[in-house]
């Protein structure tokens, strides 16, 4: 967790999806194009994909111009990021 591009990462993420934890925890329809701006091309980098499994869980299923997927804000998920960052901050502190 010391790599500074994984915690902007991580805290993008956070930063985007705390507003609709206010709301509630969905069921939310967000687009691909849209998903893929905050938590990158998931088919093909392994952080993307622990981001988006960590923070959103797909409902429903897909049938084209009928019904799109949903998705489930996992609040645990939120939690265990934040305390990822809160760790890797006080082992940074530690080592100064």
């Amino acid at each position: 967790m010391g790599d500074p591009r994984v915690r902007r990462r991580i805290n993008a993420v956070i930063d985007w999806v705390l507003p609709y934890v206010a709301q509630g925890t969905g069921p939310y329809e967000w687009s691909a194009k849209n998903l893929r701006k905050v938590f990158g091309n998931t088919s093909n980098n392994a952080l993307s994909r622990w981001l988006m499994a960590n923070v959103l869980q797909q409902t429903g299923f897909y049938r084209v111009g009928e019904f799109p997927y949903a998705y489930l804000i996992r609040p645990e998920g939120i939690e265990k990021m934040l305390a990822l960052l809160q760790e890797a901050d006080q082992q940074k502190s530690a080592r100064l």
